[in-house]
């Protein structure tokens, strides 16, 4: 892949590539290694580490709803970075968010970023490096903020191991954060997402 990007550096000033960790093929060290090694060997690349997130309509939605993996309380608003919507396979989530951290802080190490300037001599693609920089400590902090919810709160923990289904204080008082004024618009009962999945409208 290092090669392929290679290629493509030479027609395009700026590349970005995004990977989701947290899939079922992930385990162990060896994908946090890997990442690593392509971030150092492609320093004019912008890596983007996503959450997996199962979309209704999709086969990772119904995989995962079949294996009882999806958190059924959390409301859709959460659907998005830097929140977890479902039970990681090979890592508990105090561990995932460890890993998950560890990845996004990589590429704005000093040294990465001093290598990632040298690469380009175009003062645009500069400028979004630098923008992406900024970015990434924000989303840096926001998942720093879960993780030690889910160290020091055993209800969070709980939920997020799938040993309950109450979801946690943190996440009524984000919601509320997140729609302010509207949040009292649905009541409890009403966030609950309906997980049904609905069968394809067929048209003739």
């Amino acid at each position: 892949m290092v090669e392929q990007f290679e290629g493509l550096r030479d027609n395009i000033p700026y590349l970005h590539t995004n990977f989701i960790f947290g899939l079922d093929v992930d385990k162990g060290e060896e994908p946090i290694t890997l990442t690593k090694e392509f971030m150092k060997r492609t320093p004019y690349v912008w890596p983007v580490l996503n959450i997996p997130v199962p979309f209704g309509g999709t086969p990772m939605h119904d995989d995962y709803a079949a294996a009882g993996r999806i958190l059924p309380a959390l409301p859709f608003c959460f659907y998005c970075a830097p929140y977890l919507t479902i039970i990681i396979k090979n890592y508990d989530p105090i561990t995932y968010y460890e890993k998950l951290i560890e990845l996004t802080a990589f590429p704005v190490t000093k040294d990465l970023q001093k290598r990632r300037i040298k690469s380009s001599s175009n003062w645009r693609v500069e400028m979004l490096n630098r923008i992406w920089a900024i970015s990434s400590h924000t989303q840096i902090k926001l998942y720093q903020n879960i993780l030690k919810q889910l160290q020091s709160d055993t209800q969070m923990r709980d939920f997020h191991e799938g040993k309950s289904k109450k979801l946690p204080d943190f996440y009524h008082q984000e919601y509320k954060r997140i729609l302010g004024p509207y949040a009292t618009t649905l009541s409890l009962q009403e966030r609950t997402p309906d997980l049904t999945q609905l069968e394809p409208v067929v048209y003739h």
